[in-house]
């Protein structure tokens, strides 16, 4: 059975230590005054004692509070414990905060993570953006190479005998992540350039947040990867520690298991069918000749095509690369002939949002307080369409002009039957930059009808 020595502090607290710590110095809990333990219990001795030996009387009555206060004091501990039925309300508090903390950051979505330290940024919970290398191969092979002298070959042989295997493992098992990461990326930078160029339409700016985040996971994946193939070659094996180092925490990277990945595959996904969704809505809808919305600029562009389209006999001389120009440029006008239905379209849900709210309020709102410059762009694009009378202009006066001419060049050529190649080719280049034109000018105008129609 366990001793114990029990003795009584200065502070009147009553102390019970091990018999073995017996001679060891030691804290009250009560004052936390140092205090020396005894050989033996000496609460009896000590106030018998002090009752045969004369003490000053400030002493007196430090015998006497040992028993007083010996009872209190363990009163005093319960005193402080929290009762025990709040323990459980406490933890119930923490874990619902800490609950509700998730759930709204799945439903802020991505956003709700960059309010994070940006050090190394969290990207859809799991995976996360690799920091660029701070300190690039060659600086480290020159640093390798001063202090070559104070180190033995045998040293480096060992770190490479020892990093190799797992360096090679880890750069095998990323690059085969880079592939897919690099053809989902491809596939919905292809859609997004379709569904904006073909069609016009701007992509949320998630989808940009989405392709920015996603580039930026494979430069960073990329650059290690380039790292450790340096360190592989014998130069740079005292460099293979450092380089398994950038490869380990995305080495366990899998496509099928990504949600980077998944991401890209839904959103593109997503745009697929708003692609497929918006050529049937073209369909069921008549094809304008023209729209009370389109500035002269489109009544001489459609002049021109009228022009091309009464070339007699082009078939006689657009084989080889000139009949792939023709095909090229029978597709663009293919496109301007929907020009009409589309400002016609959008025409339509400004005035209608405009029947509800005010317009100028969310123009001087877009132009002033926009965080990006394309966001201007919108109210301006907006502002200008009501000012030049509800018309929807077009700066191509030189491409017309440029236009027409080659138009009667390649006429010309056609009745001498020369090659028409290279006409067409520039007939090809004209059309191209009045499609771009316009797809800019319309996809402002479109993305700012859109916003100001949900605008509150």
């Amino acid at each position: 059975m366990k001793e114990y020595i029990e003795f009584v502090c200065e502070c009147g607290k009553l102390l019970k230590v091990p018999k073995e710590r017996a001679g060891q110095t030691g804290k009250c809990s009560k004052c936390s005054k140092s205090v020396t333990i005894p050989f033996s219990s000496n609460t009896g001795k000590e106030a018998k004692a002090k009752n045969n030996v004369p003490a000053p009387a400030k002493e007196e009555p430090r015998s006497v509070t040992v028993a007083r206060q010996s009872t209190p004091a363990k009163k005093e501990v319960k005193k402080n414990s929290y009762p025990p039925s709040q323990g459980w309300k406490i933890a119930f508090l923490i874990l619902l905060f800490f609950l509700l903390g998730i759930f709204v950051g799945v439903a802020i979505g991505p956003e709700y993570w960059n309010v994070l330290p940006p050090k190394e940024k969290i990207l859809w919970w799991k995976e996360r953006i690799p920091e660029p290398i701070k300190t690039l191969p060659q600086e480290e092979k020159r640093n390798a190479q001063n202090t070559d002298s104070e180190k033995k070959s045998s040293n480096i042989q060992e770190i490479y005998n020892r990093e190799k295997p797992r360096v090679e493992v880890a750069a095998r098992n990323i690059e085969t992540y880079l592939v897919s990461l690099n053809k989902e990326i491809t596939e919905l930078k292809e859609k997004k350039n379709l569904l904006e160029t073909q069609y016009s339409i701007s992509v949320p700016e998630q989808v940009d947040l989405l392709l920015k985040e996603s580039q930026q996971m494979k430069t960073g994946l990329e650059e290690r990867l380039s790292y450790a193939k340096d360190a592989l070659q014998e130069s740079g094996w005292r460099n293979l520690p450092q380089a398994y180092n950038y490869l380990q925490d995305y080495e366990s990277l899998q496509a099928e298991n990504s949600p980077l990945i998944k991401n890209l595959q839904k959103t593109s996904q997503k745009i697929e069918s708003d692609i497929s969704q918006y050529q049937k809505h073209l369909a069921k809808k008549p094809i304008k000749q023209n729209s009370q919305y389109l500035g002269s600029w489109y009544d001489s562009l459609k002049r021109n095509m009228d022009q091309w389209k009464n070339i007699g006999q082009t078939g006689q001389s657009t084989s080889g690369k000139s009949g792939i120009l023709v095909q090229h440029i029978h597709q663009i006008i293919k496109k301007i002939e929907s020009y009409p239905n589309e400002i016609e379209e959008t025409s339509d849900t400004l005035f209608q949002s405009m029947s509800k709210k005010d317009v100028q309020t969310w123009i001087q709102f877009r132009k002033e307080q926009s965080s990006s410059s394309s966001q201007r762009r919108q109210g301006t694009s907006i502002e200008q369409f009501l000012q030049k009378g509800k018309k929807f202009e077009l700066e191509i006066a030189g491409e017309l002009d440029t236009l027409q001419n080659h138009i009667l060049s390649f006429q010309s050529k056609i009745q001498r039957q020369e090659s028409t190649e290279e006409v067409a080719g520039k007939i090809l280049a004209v059309l191209r930059t009045i499609e771009r034109k316009y797809s800019e000018s319309y996809k402002d105008f479109n993305a700012g009808v859109i916003h100001f129609e949900n605008y509150n």
